[in-house]
């Protein structure tokens, strides 16, 4: 494969990772807003808790796959034989391990839901257990589509699926009075929504393993790779477990537990807010960046070794291009949101621009953690998490604490003092440029054009967002 081959299947990739994301993310964003009126204050801390419990617990459960499928699928393709048992052999062990560990949260939840102090309500507890079975199920397919930048066929049907199963929820939810019965069917939508979408990968896997760009015969010693992938995925496990104690699933039953429901119900639907821009780069770039990486990386690109480096920050610099193109039209639109309600004195728009900007400032230099795991420079990752243990003692003392902004913004300056080791490292290993001068050109674009559009909704007097956000918060 030549580098104009990867660079346009990588465009397509992140263009469809970007509607998907679009599809997605709104829709949970309207949801959760939606069901925060619609619901009682107990049922939606239920929703909100088994909703973490599921997807915390399915990160734990990830074994690293997220980012050694894109990586090792490439490898096991030099041999098409090997590629299909491998492809299967994950498929089979992720349906095991998510309905045993689907089982097992099963047993654990009535502790869970005691320890924060929480109603136990065993048919949501089983509810949720068999969409976490299912949901492990979905990922696993996703990944090994992504890992070939099948993201076009994929996404394709799972946006069609979500905008139907959205419109029936939504229906629902506004038609409905009674909190229990909207619960019950938001439950069973995503099990269906997810069974059906398993179910149309299943039938897509054989034209994938078809796939004439990534077919091989050359004889590949398949016990190594195996040996390689499992020790990959085991550090990369690691890696993502220790991050996903800064995670919104972690925090909120953390929160629940030292700050009470009413605190972290204002951090759940400001982190979800702002969840909706820092996702948009995350996931459009989603798996690419190591995708992109690793084709270098296997030989999928053909390179000479003196000019290995030089090919190295070729990708770099088209893959951070791309994420802080992203990452500053997502800066404009949450500026002009900042400036059309500054003037709201409101607990929930506080937390709401204060992650927005945290996070969108870190994933900007996300391109070196994706370089440093392909490399497989694994002492330098871990050295990254010494700011994790200050955090965990932070988690400690929290009940102390009792102001939920200074914990928030505790926890992402440790966060950025582990990404600038990282980004250390990164450049003194492989010299990479920043792509300074791109940076500040589309910085001040953004910060200019996003403060014009402002001030034509003020001479216009369209005032649409602040109306908005008084009638979802209630001021």
């Amino acid at each position: 494969m030549n580098k104009p081959s990867l660079y346009k299947k990588f465009d397509t990739a992140i263009t469809w990772n970007g509607i998907l994301f679009i599809f997605n993310k709104v829709s949970k964003t309207a949801l959760t807003f939606f069901l925060f009126i619609a619901l009682t204050p107990q049922d939606f801390s239920i929703w909100v808790n088994i909703y973490s419990f599921i997807f915390i617990t399915l990160l734990w459960l990830n074994f690293g796959f997220s980012r050694s499928l894109p990586q090792y699928c490439l490898s096991f393709a030099q041999n098409n034989q090997a590629k299909k048992i491998f492809l299967s052999g994950v498929i089979i062990f992720k349906i095991l391990i998510s309905t045993a560990a689907g089982s097992l949260l099963y047993l654990l939840f009535p502790y869970l839901t005691n320890i924060l102090h929480l109603p136990y309500k065993a048919e949501f507890l089983k509810l949720g257990c068999i969409l976490f079975i299912v949901e492990g199920i979905k990922s696993i397919y996703r990944l090994i589509f992504y890992s070939y930048f099948w993201q076009k066929r994929f996404n394709f049907i799972e946006t069609a699926i979500i905008t139907i199963h959205s419109v029936f929820i939504l229906l629902i939810v506004s038609q409905w009075s009674n909190s229990t019965k909207i619960l019950r069917y938001i439950f069973l939508s995503d099990i269906s929504a997810n069974i059906f979408l398993i179910v149309i990968a299943s039938l897509m896997f054989n034209q994938l393993n078809q796939d004439k760009d990534y077919q091989g015969r050359k004889k590949i010693n398949f016990k190594r790779l195996i040996k390689e992938f499992s020790i990959h995925s085991g550090v990369m496990w690691s890696l993502l477990t220790v991050h996903s104690i800064t995670e919104r699933n972690f925090l909120v039953p953390l929160l629940t537990y030292f700050l009470g429901p009413i605190a972290t119900s204002v951090f759940k639907v400001a982190n979800d807010g702002a969840l909706l821009f820092q996702r948009f780069v995350i996931k459009t770039i989603g798996t690419t960046g190591t995708s992109l990486f690793a084709h270098l990386e296997t030989g999928q690109i053909k390179v000479s070794e003196n000019r290995s480096n030089l090919a190295t920050n070729n990708i770099f610099l088209k893959l951070t291009k791309r994420v802080i193109l992203l990452t500053f039209i997502v800066l404009g639109i949450t500026n002009i949101i900042f400036l059309q309600l500054k003037n709201l004195n409101n607990n929930i728009l506080t937390t709401f621009f204060l992650l927005s900007t945290l996070y969108l400032f870190q994933i900007i230099f996300m391109s070196y953690e994706r370089l440093l795991e392909v490399k497989r420079n694994y002492k330098y990752l871990f050295i990254s998490l010494i700011p994790y243990l200050i955090i965990i003692a932070l988690f400690i003392f929290a009940s102390s604490i009792q102001n939920l902004l200074i914990i928030l913004s505790l926890i992402h300056i440790l966060r950025i003092l582990s990404l600038s080791i990282r980004v250390f490292y990164a450049k003194k290993l492989y010299l990479l440029k920043f792509p300074m001068r791109f940076t500040i050109t589309f910085g001040a674009a953004s910060l200019v054009l996003s403060t014009l559009i402002h001030n034509i909704f003020l001479f216009f007097n369209l005032n649409f967002i602040a109306k908005f956000a008084k009638i979802i918060l209630k001021i």
